[in-house]
């Protein structure tokens, strides 16, 4: 059979172009995908010109930058390591201590820490604040002016010019400063990340953490070994978990690098779309090879007439789609490498892959894909087998295209199962929380699309019949021949729904998650917030002085800037990371209406913790309870949970006081303060206190976040599913010519009776109108089930949670499943009717 499987392909490759295509694009975008997320994987960062921080040392000595928390249960003890999300110094005092060491020439102590540049009305610049005697650790040459002193500082080149005064916004707060020097800007890097130096006094009291520094910088006397000057460092450092970093790891400060982040948020998005890409590719193949099984009915009845047995039929069938699904996935991954650089370049262009990512073919992955490509093409493909195999030979003496029992037993398990398995995963769907709602709701929408494609044909009879109500009042003989080719064709149409309800369910359901979870959170703040305007500085930071200034002014009720930062929750046998922020208690309650579910926030000061509701859930906490935390910098202490609040108004989860991060915090800056003013105050009384800042009324703000929540949400969720998409708008194409190829016959016979040209094309029309409602119905179903699950599910913790679909983008997504269903139906009828293939199929009737 396997030779006749090859003849098969070789005289009738017309027969299987529909799946070949199909194929073909799938296994292209699984390439796609996974060469992008191989890239992600082992991308490093382009070469910089600039020195590295510590260059031109022989040896870093730095804390470590890992918090390992020891966990014991009985006789089992483990640690879990995770990184420190704020810096951890080391005391100034300990370098008298390293310099004594036999072998160290100089040590020299170095600051680093978040500052800001504005200049006149300009945007501010974000860098680095170093103190000037580390300048020579990379090194940075001074190409004019002198070093920094008192109120002045040193920039790079193209920053500013030399006698220029600036603002700069430091952890202390903000000062006027006037340039001094300046430095290569080849070697400080971009203008815009460059290391703004100050005067060795300045740098300690600026960086907020006066009696401490980012590490010290050893110079090695003559013919002292690096590694060798390392291990006498280490032998007498204050604290046995301290490094001594030698080689490429002086560069290693242990922070999460921006370039390897933003490959690593790329790689996750990516492994979504492969999700998504991988399903649509498999479920559409599916469909595809259904279809072409199906209408070789006729076809199999001959050879089960000469002898053919149900085994060799499916061994036939089978043998097909392996050689089909070699040569399709063989092309696909010849596209995969054209496509990926293209996915790679959009991807930097919306700012979700770095500057400098490239994407390189990897023969592994393209292995990877051609394998996937064939065993999709097996998978695909047998169940059809199955029922080839079961045709009759009798039926070779069918004229009629009635295909008998559409329900078959296999359809019926498998619909029920994924019902079954959709039933799990809705009622998982509300502990999951909002941000793991949205993978949940995405698996549940592909689970219900199996599940409906499944069980179409039961609910088939009904959308036929109401559509033979519209189309026997319209058009009856037209309407009536329609009606009946759906009925007896309820496989086909199946088959021919199946890409535009795969379509439209994912496009729904991804699209108006997204826009529903941003509109409620952005509602959510509505409600929480009762502050009158927002003072927003995202580049440059409000400092505690900023603050101070603010809370000054005459008419200012309250002011509430909260601190971001992260910490550790300590539970029986590991902790869990929570989003956190510093506040001031007495303010945080004049700007936010907290609705408190448990406790009291009169008992948040001190050691104490307010939280929502979500992320009590999460770290399994009560109010009034005391609970052990590591703090940012690792620093562990008790805090007693003072309430619990139903939502924390866009703030995040766990709200600690001002006064217990007071030390623990790299860069105690807000992105914005919150601030309530007198009835009758002017917001134009903050316009210039707090530099490089906007006042904006609270309505306007929040507008603007939503804006920039859904542009986010648009871009994330139309790279998420834009190629499968595009994919499935060529599915669907791809189908329905499959479909009008078979019709020619029906066609010629029409003719032959007498129907015209134009009640033809009517009544494929109206075929081809009822077979889109189909599958957009169904894919609305299976989208509207996921959607009704996340609202349920964000709606346990954010009352403001509401219903937001994005009509223009769903608008454009079926207006163009039922411009390219008309076109890929139509066209090839019209050109039927004219051409070669109705007169030669008319001949043979």
């Amino acid at each position: 059979m396997l030779w006749i499987a090859i003849r098969t392909l070789r005289d009738r490759w017309l027969l299987f172009a529909g799946s070949f295509i199909a194929l073909t694009f799938g296994v292209a975008l699984v390439a796609t995908t996974t060469l992008v997320i191989s890239a992600a994987a082992d991308a490093e960062p382009p070469e910089s010109p600039a020195p590295g921080r510590f260059d031109a040392v022989a040896v870093v000595v730095r804390a470590e930058q890992r918090l390992d928390m020891e966990f014991r249960d009985g006789e089992s003890t483990w640690v879990q390591s995770e990184p420190t999300a704020e810096s951890v110094r080391v005391p100034v005092e300990a370098g008298a201590r390293l310099a004594s060491v036999d072998g160290v020439q100089e040590l020299v102590p170095a600051h680093d820490f978040d500052v800001a540049v504005i200049a006149g009305s300009a945007n501010a610049l974000s860098g680095s604040g170093q103190n000037w005697s580390s300048a020579r650790l990379a090194p940075y040459p001074l190409v004019d002016g002198k070093p920094p002193g008192p109120g002045t500082v040193v920039v790079a080149d193209g920053v500013a010019k030399i006698g220029d005064e600036l603002t700069v916004v430091t952890p202390a707060g903000d000062e006027r400063v006037t340039v001094a020097g300046l430095v290569s800007a080849v070697a400080a890097g971009q203008p815009s990340g460059s290391p703004v130096f100050f005067a060795d006094a300045d740098a300690g009291r600026l960086s907020g953490a006066e009696g401490r520094v980012d590490a010290f910088g050893a110079f090695a006397a003559p013919g002292v070994a690096p590694q060798e000057l390392a291990s006498r460092l280490r032998a007498e450092l204050p604290d046995q978990s301290w490094r001594t970093d030698t080689g490429a790891t002086r560069a290693d400060d242990g922070s999460v690098d921006p370039f390897e982040q933003a490959t690593s948020d790329v790689t996750a998005l990516m492994a979504t779309a492969a999700v998504v890409a991988g399903f649509v590719s498999i479920f559409v193949v599916a469909s595809t090879f259904a279809f072409t099984v199906a209408g070789r009915r006729n076809e199999i009845a001959l050879l089960r007439t000469v002898g053919a047995t149900p085994k060799q039929v499916r061994r036939m069938i089978t043998g097909e789609s392996v050689l089909v699904g070699m040569f399709a996935s063989a092309l696909g991954c010849a596209l995969g490498p054209i496509f990926a650089p293209l996915l790679g370049d959009l991807l930097i262009g919306f700012g979700l892959a770095p500057a400098g990512f490239t994407v390189p073919t990897s023969g592994f992955m393209l292995l990877i894909s051609f394998a996937v490509g064939v065993v999709v093409a097996v998978l695909g493909v047998s169940l059809a087998s199955r029922r080839g195999a079961k045709v009759r030979p009798v039926e070779a003496l069918r004229v009629a295209a009635d295909e008998g029992k559409v329900m078959t037993a296999s359809r019926w398990l498998i619909g029920l199962v994924f019902v079954a398995i959709a039933g799990v995963l809705l009622a998982v769907l509300p502990s999951a929380g909002a941000e793991g709602a949205v993978p949940v709701a995405l698996v549940l929408t592909e689970v219900l699309v199996v599940a409906l494609a499944a069980l179409a044909p039961v609910f088939l009879p009904a959308v036929v019949w109401l559509a033979g109500l519209v189309m026997s009042r319209l058009a009856p003989t037209v309407g009536m021949l329609a009606r009946e080719n759906l009925r007896v064709g309820g496989r086909r149409t199946v088959s021919t729904a199946a890409p535009i309800m795969v379509t439209v369910a994912i496009a729904v359901s991804m699209l108006t998650i997204g826009t529903t979870i941003a509109s409620s959170t952005v509602a959510d703040q509505e409600r929480t917030t009762s502050a009158d305007v927002v003072v927003a500085s995202y580049a440059a930071g409000i400092s505690p002085a900023s603050t101070e200034r603010l809370q000054a002014v005459p008419g200012v009720r309250a002011v509430t800037a909260p601190v971001p930062t992260e910490i550790q929750a300590v539970q029986n046998d590991y902790s869990t990371t929570l989003s956190a922020a510093g506040v001031r208690p007495e303010q945080l309650l004049e700007n936010f209406d907290l609705q408190v579910i448990d406790g009291s926030t009169q008992a948040f000061r001190n050691a104490a913790v307010v939280v929502d509701q979500e992320t009590a859930e999460i770290a399994e906490w009560t109010a009034g309870a005391q609970v052990d935390v590591y703090l940012g910098d690792g620093t562990r202490t008790s805090v007693n949970v003072a309430a619990v609040v139903q939502s924390a108004g866009g703030l995040p989860g766990a709200l600690l006081t001002d006064d217990l991060l007071q030390g623990h915090v790299d860069s105690p800056l807000a992105e914005a303060a919150y601030v309530s003013l007198d009835p009758g105050t002017d917001p134009g009384v903050l316009d210039g206190v707090v530099p490089g800042a906007q006042v904006q009324p609270i309505d306007g703000w929040l507008d603007m976040q939503a804006d920039d929540a859904g542009k986010a949400n648009r871009v994330v969720f139309l790279l998420l599913i834009g190629m499968a998409l595009v994919y499935s708008g060529l599915a669907i194409a791809n189908t329905l010519l499959m479909a009008s190829g078979q019709r020619v016959r029906d066609v010629a016979l029409l003719r032959l009776v007498g129907a015209k040209g134009r009640q033809i094309t009517w009544m494929l029309l109206w075929e081809t109108l009822t077979t889109i409602v189909v599958g957009v119905l169904l894919g609305a179903v299976a989208a509207c089930v996921s959607v009704a699950g996340v609202l349920n599910a964000i709606s346990v913790t954010n009352p403001a949670a509401h219903l937001s679909v994005p009509l223009t983008e769903l608008i454009f997504v079926v207006v163009g499943c039922v411009a390219i269903a008309l076109l890929a139906s139509l066209l090839p009828a019209k050109l039927a009717l004219r051409g070669r293939a109705l007169d030669t199929a008319t001949a043979r009737q």
